[in-house]
């Protein structure tokens, strides 16, 4: 049995796709991508005060950490 991982993963280039993702999440909700996380540091996960849904907020995160971990430069968000 050959299994091909393209089939059961989905293969994505980075920092590309994560800045997409982040673009699309400021485009919705107006906030900047650096002062979100800035706030996540200082806040931990008090998504409440932005009014931005839990799952958003926590998959903002994990996008802008990925994005900054694969060399993406956070003025490209601007």
């Amino acid at each position: 049995m050959n299994i091909n991982l393209e089939d059961v993963f989905e293969i994505v280039e980075e920092p590309e796709h994560s800045k997409n993702i982040l673009l699309n999440f400021q485009e919705k909700y107006n906030i900047d991508s650096e002062d979100l996380y800035l706030f996540y540091q200082q806040n931990g996960i008090n998504h409440e005060e932005l009014s931005v849904t839990e799952e958003d907020f926590k998959s903002w995160i994990h996008h802008f950490i990925i994005f900054k971990e694969n060399g993406g430069n956070p003025w490209e968000l601007k």
